[in-house]
């Protein structure tokens, strides 16, 4: 997969970071969906992300008129078989528990195409941890988000097992030439 195909992103948690991952991807045109267990936290998230965009308006990093294009951008769900089909990235949010992560990796590996890359915002554990129970650790990478409000940061950490042409697929820029982090900074975090 190269840059250029990455179309659709689920996000799966919707307390703060995964809301403001779902939030940079729209931002930057990406379609997706943001899925959790609970009704109740889902329900909050479509407010959250209002007013994150208004503060993105404020700061002069999104325009007034492209609210709400940048909000219609993501859905969300608690339905694990429907959320994000046809999805090229699935990133994680949930809590820092090793067997929770793998049991959702395990879940949506079975719902998700081949060709999908699976991510985690993991920022204590070390993704070897849980990138057997992904299905697929030839396609697992964390990709761990800073706060977007200030810092236009993500930390890209491999394991042990993705082979080289997955991380060159995640800093590959359209004219080939490889740059750290160049997907996420061209894709996702450059204004």
């Amino acid at each position: 997969m190269t840059i250029d195909e990455v179309k659709r992103i689920l996000v799966i948690g919707a307390g703060t970071m995964c809301h403001q991952i779902g939030f940079l991807c729209a931002l930057h045109g990406y379609d997706g969906v943001l899925y959790d267990v609970l009704p109740e936290i889902l329900e909050t998230v479509p407010g959250k992300l209002s007013r994150l965009a208004d503060q993105f308006i404020h700061r002069g990093r999104l325009e007034a008129g492209e609210k709400t294009a940048v909000l219609n951008r993501f859905t969300f769900t608690g339905l694990p078989e429907t959320a994000g089909a046809d999805v090229d990235i699935v990133t994680e949010s949930v809590p820092e528990d090793p067997r929770l992560k793998g049991k959702i990796f395990s879940q949506f590996n079975q719902l998700r195409p081949e060709h999908t890359i699976f991510t985690t915002n993991t920022s204590t554990l070390v993704p070897s941890m849980f990138a057997d129970a992904t299905g697929r650790p030839d396609r697992f990478l964390a990709f761990h988000f800073h706060d977007i409000l200030h810092a236009d940061v993500v930390d890209v950490m491999p394991h042990p097992e993705p082979p080289l042409n997955l991380l060159r697929s995640s800093v590959i820029s359209p004219d080939g030439s490889i740059k750290p982090s160049s997907f996420w900074k061209k894709k996702i975090l450059a204004m």
